[in-house]
């Protein structure tokens, strides 16, 4: 696997999610680049977004999935299906997006302190 630029996020958020909004999908880029700033701020490292190395795509892949499943939920979005893993459903309700929202959240939380050495749960900044 290669480096990656917000773009290959972006692209890689659109494979996980059917029919992302227009509303959201318009700011993905900008989604992207605030998760590349958070994981930054948390590894005390500049990772920038245009040659993501492969140890930090899928943490920010996961908190940018988080972000757009908080927007589709905050919104009341209706996505026509999702995919989480192995895992798909279709005909997402509000409910459904929390709950991807959180386990993202956390699938990212996690790999930030298992991978990159990180303890995110003892840094309350960001949420």
């Amino acid at each position: 696997m290669g480096n990656w630029n917000s773009g290959s996020v972006a692209l890689e958020v659109f494979s996980y999610v059917d029919n992302v909004p227009t509303n959201i999908s318009g700011a993905l880029i900008n989604i992207v680049g605030r998760k590349v700033a958070r994981v930054e701020e948390y590894t005390g490292l500049s990772i920038g977004t245009t040659a993501i190395l492969p140890k930090y795509q899928d943490v920010i892949l996961y908190f940018t999935l988080a972000d757009v499943y908080k927007a589709i939920n905050d919104r009341g979005a209706d996505v026509a299906s999702i995919k989480l893993g192995d895992f798909q459903t279709s005909k997402t309700t509000n409910s459904t997006a929390s709950e991807l929202m959180k386990s993202y959240k956390q699938e990212a939380e996690d790999m930030m302190n298992d991978e990159l050495g990180y303890d995110s749960k003892s840094e309350q900044v960001f949420n």
